[in-house]
């Protein structure tokens, strides 16, 4: 007997709802990590003024990358970032 391949991926009721609701589940995941993210990186190239006073959500109000260059002034992240480079690569190599 030869199966047809239309008649093989048919999908019952029970599956089209389970398939409906994992994507409304990973709709609804994405969303909560992308505006956070937007917000984040919108944050971190708008103006410093702009962001103490509020005004920057999901899109960037001027630009400066001011914090940028006052994380790669400060010795101690460079060190912490040269740290997590060491002990990757070191249990990497075990």
């Amino acid at each position: 007997m030869k199966v047809k391949i239309k008649d093989y991926l048919r999908l019952s009721i029970s599956d089209k709802i389970f398939y409906a609701v994992v994507d409304i589940i990973a709709l609804i995941i994405l969303i909560a990590v992308l505006i956070p993210l937007c917000n984040l990186i919108s944050a971190s190239i708008s103006e410093p003024t702009e962001v103490l006073k509020g005004k920057v959500f999901m899109l960037p109000k001027g630009f400066s990358l001011a914090g940028y260059a006052a994380i790669l002034h400060d010795s101690k992240i460079l060190t912490g970032y040269a740290n997590t480079i060491f002990y990757t690569g070191m249990i990497t190599v075990l």
